[in-house]
């Protein structure tokens, strides 16, 4: 097993200090959460007013339809103003978002593109817990590449008294770096 450096030691203490001032959210014995965004589709509208437009095909999510319209190549958006001008009398771009869902949708039917509007919510799972926001921070420089979008959030341990003793042992000086001789 690793053992800490005087110096590592050291900047231990001093990033616990940060972090339980600075970093700390309003919380008392905060610790850091590490969470990755989440979503999930298909709940109906009741349930959720948050929606989206996915590409089935090509795995791609819009924001809402304008987003998606503004993504075509040139023939594409072409093809959908026709079809606004068709049913509507006026290009995509000037109808308002629920004509313009509609007409998304009758143009995903017509160029048989896998097309469709979802309603979603957002969760975050925890994916690791740090005792300082620099150790979280590193977490996720060092493996967003490795999970969708990251985030810290501080949460107490205010009702975790060994966590609390311990925190404030390493901060006042009580628990010290103590070199330990290596064992032959």
């Amino acid at each position: 097993m690793n053992q800490f450096t005087h110096d590592e030691w050291l900047q231990l203490v001093a990033d616990l200090k940060t972090s339980q001032t600075e970093f700390n959210a309003s919380t008392a014995s905060p610790i850091f959460h590490v969470q990755e965004e989440k979503k999930v589709y298909g709940l109906n509208s009741e349930y959720s007013d948050k929606s989206c437009w996915i590409d089935g095909e090509e795995g791609t999510e819009f924001d809402t339809s304008l987003d998606y319209f503004n993504e075509l190549d040139a023939e594409d958006k072409h093809a959908l103003n026709a079809l606004a001008i068709e049913d509507h009398s006026e290009l995509f771009t000037d109808l308002d978002k629920s004509d313009q869902d509609d007409v998304l949708i009758d143009f995903s039917k017509s160029n048989e593109v896998c097309l469709y509007k979802t309603n979603f919510k957002v969760e975050w799972f925890d994916v690791g817990v740090f005792l300082t926001r620099q150790e979280a921070d590193w977490f996720i420089n060092r493996k967003q590449h490795d999970y969708g979008k990251l985030r810290v959030y501080v949460k107490s341990l205010y009702w975790a008294p060994q966590h609390k003793r311990l925190i404030q042992a390493i901060l006042s000086g009580e628990l010290e770096h103590v070199a330990k001789e290596p064992q032959q």
